[in-house]
């Protein structure tokens, strides 16, 4: 048995090594992981997406009708932006940098500019659209919408 620890010793120490020379210094083993930090959002958050161009979250809360804008390299909120009713889902367009919002309760997606976190437009969609995915070969955002059973192509 006490082999068996010096191995497992041996082992780990040896691993530790081998990922730091490859790169992976960073690196957390899933036992070590944790909670680093809470942020207070708003109301039923649903939906989460990331910004690369400018490190921001963006939380859809869905009970608040809102979606917080957390700046990720502070993880402070920096924004709160009031939407329509009950916005479910986020998706960042990186071919133009903005942000498409679907709200469930009033049949739209929001278009946001990322680098100002301001509304650009209110686009009406199909019934209760629920799910969003950009189409970067099209540059077009395609809009699930389970209330009226069909897509809306948004470009």
């Amino acid at each position: 048995m006490e082999r068996l620890h010096i191995y497992l010793c041996l082992f780990l120490i040896i691993s530790f090594f081998a990922l730091t020379i490859i790169g992976f210094s960073d690196f957390k083993l899933a036992w070590a992981q944790g909670v680093l930090k809470t942020i207070n959002v708003g109301n039923g958050p649903l939906d989460i997406e990331y910004n690369p161009t400018n490190n921001y979250i963006y939380v859809a809360n869905g009970l608040s009708d809102d979606v917080t804008v957390i700046n990720s390299a502070t993880n402070t909120v920096i924004k709160t932006l009031k939407l329509g009713d009950f916005p479910n889902v986020v998706k960042y367009n990186l071919s133009n940098k903005e942000l498409y919002v679907a709200n469930r309760d009033s049949n739209d997606v929001i278009v946001i500019n990322s680098a100002l976190n301001t509304v650009i437009k209110t686009i009406n969609v199909g019934n209760f659209p629920w799910n969003l995915i950009y189409n970067p070969g099209s540059k077009t955002m395609y809009v699930a919408n389970p209330g009226s059973d069909d897509v809306s192509i948004i470009g």
